[in-house]
């Protein structure tokens, strides 16, 4: 398990949001609006947030099905961001930049999909837990990059 939201959870430093389905404009209208609202209260965070979006459905999506929908979520969010807050600065706007990650109303977020039906035992959720039953993580990305170098640097 992921020690950095293994904190998080401990200090109930999380937001949770449900959503319909995963890949609607629907969503993306209502977590656009939530993930501007968790950003703008992050300015003054000093320790590492995370926002947790489950979706209703689909429950039977399969791992391609997921992606599928999971990439058609971050472009409907992409297409609805308001230009005027611009990409993070802290962070790339290039996805092949090593230094890429996801921005939505001017806050870079660490984008982990979960799913029942993931390859990857780490990214498996359980229909009681989620969404997808379906649970998108959104972690303030410089804060989740500093804590992951912490972490690193501990295990050596």
């Amino acid at each position: 398990p992921c020690l950095a939201g293994k904190a998080v959870v401990q200090r109930r430093n999380y937001r949770l949001g449900v959503y319909g389905e995963l890949g609607s404009s629907d969503s993306a209208a209502f977590l656009a609006r939530d993930l501007a609202a968790f950003g703008r209260s992050l300015k003054e965070a000093t320790d590492l947030r995370s926002f947790a979006a489950v979706f209703t459905s689909p429950l039977d999506a399969d791992e391609p099905e997921f992606e599928a929908a999971l990439w058609a979520q971050l472009q409907r969010l992409h297409d609805r961001d308001d230009p005027a807050a611009g990409w993070d600065p802290s962070v790339s706007d290039d996805p092949d930049d090593p230094a890429f990650s996801f921005s939505v109303a001017g806050t870079a977020y660490f984008v982990v999909g979960l799913h029942p039906h993931s390859s990857r035992l780490a990214k498996v959720c359980t229909p009681e837990v989620s969404p997808s039953n379906v649970t998108i993580k959104w972690s303030l990305s410089g804060k989740l990059r500093s804590s992951s170098n912490a972490i690193g640097a501990s295990r050596t």
